[in-house]
């Protein structure tokens, strides 16, 4: 039976724990990840990546901090994990058009969110101006254009993670259960998996995403009301999206990779940790792409796969200190945005456990057990 000794223990592996416990190796801490399963594949794979723009200095709403933090972020740790590891996470500013049927068009709460942030955007409603062939948007009578939009491939990411952070010396236990906590006091002094291996942290790090919950409220010191969400996605492979930029309608979405790859994606289903692909999701995702590419009338997806996005109750995430416990923290529930939060989240939590300051956001911004007085923000939708 092994003996693990470290300054920080995540419970986690996917995008928010891996890139968190990079954060933190990098600060010269000792950290080892235990997840479940395999490393990432619980949700973070299974998005598509998209990073809205953003400024974190004149955003107001917590959760638009977060997505403007990682915005900035997201450019300089792509080139990190590129130097570090040589895996090209596909990062690229290829932009955005966020479209609008018939008559509707963004609430205008959202066009002042947008420029208050000062987020480059233009009104689209000559869309015969723009060179995207195979596109049709003849229908539509007005879109918004954001030329800053941006995007990684999820699985590039989460393996650049993975690879980095073992080279950094991040101890990896993929499909590790722990099966008893052992506690005195406030602090959590061990835990043991169902091998009977021991992990022996100073700070505990709860960042299982949708899993969260199935924790023992009393050593969490909250019900954190995270519950998982199914979501399905569709891949096509279409040459002529090449040059096209994201494409949002509402929550559904298309995103280019820039060699023929299209993601198609997404639903939003409460069945609990169900990974199924449905024949009624997939349809809904066809027909949306059928109507905006009447290219793939004639095409099926090539695959199609489902994901558990972790959303949280309260409408935003919750990152900070458990109560009653003096070395355990949260980083969890981030819902459709856990890859656009991702740095920004790792970045609170690293701050959190060294107690040093960060200048952009107050620490207590997502305290687990008090919710923001802001709620969700709406600026971005996917």
């Amino acid at each position: 039976m092994s003996k693990t000794i470290v300054d920080v223990l995540v419970i986690g592996g996917g995008v928010i724990g891996l890139t968190s416990a990079w954060f933190l190796a990098k600060k010269g801490l000792s950290v080892a990840v235990l997840d479940i399963g395999p490393l990432g594949m619980g949700a973070s794979w299974a998005g598509a990546g998209i990073i809205p723009p953003g400024n974190a200095s004149l955003a107001e709403a917590p959760n638009d901090k977060l997505r403007a933090r990682g915005s900035f972020l997201h450019p300089g740790l792509h080139q990190e994990l590129l130097d570090q590891t040589s895996i090209d996470n596909g990062y690229r500013v290829s932009g955005g058009l966020e479209v609008f049927p018939g008559e509707s068009f963004p609430e205008p709460g959202r066009i002042t969110g947008w420029t208050q942030e000062e987020i480059p955007f233009e009104i689209v409603d000559n869309f015969d101006q723009l060179d995207w062939p195979g596109l049709n948007l003849a229908r539509l009578k007005k879109a918004v254009r954001f030329p800053t939009m941006a995007q990684v491939r999820n699985p590039r990411h989460l393996q650049a993670l993975v690879k980095a952070n073992a080279q950094k010396g991040v101890q990896l236990f993929p499909n590790t259960t722990i099966s008893q906590w052992d506690s005195k006091g406030d602090r959590i002094l061990k835990a043991h998996d169902k091998q009977g291996n021991s992990y022996h942290p100073g700070k505990v790090l709860f960042a299982s995403g949708a899993w969260t919950r199935l924790a023992d409220p009393s050593l969490l010191g909250l019900d954190p009301m995270i519950q998982p969400v199914r979501g399905q996605m569709a891949q096509f492979f279409c040459p002529e999206s090449s040059v096209w930029p994201i494409i949002e309608a509402g929550k559904r979405y298309l995103v280019p990779r820039g060699d023929g790859v299209l993601l198609v994606g997404s639903t939003e289903e409460f069945v609990g940790f169900d990974t199924s692909v449905t024949p009624q999701g997939q349809q809904e995702l066809i027909a949306f792409a059928r109507d905006l590419i009447p290219a793939l009338c004639n095409k099926e997806p090539q695959k199609s796969w489902a994901g558990l996005r972790p959303f949280a109750d309260r409408g935003t995430p919750l990152i900070g200190p458990l109560p009653g416990r003096s070395n355990a923290y949260m980083n969890a529930g981030h819902f459709r945005w856990g890859f656009q939060f991702s740095p920004a989240a790792a970045e609170i939590t690293c701050a959190q456990i060294l107690g040093q300051p960060l200048a952009w956001i107050p620490l207590n911004s997502f305290d687990p057990a008090n919710p923001p007085v802001k709620q969700v923000s709406q600026l971005f939708l996917s």
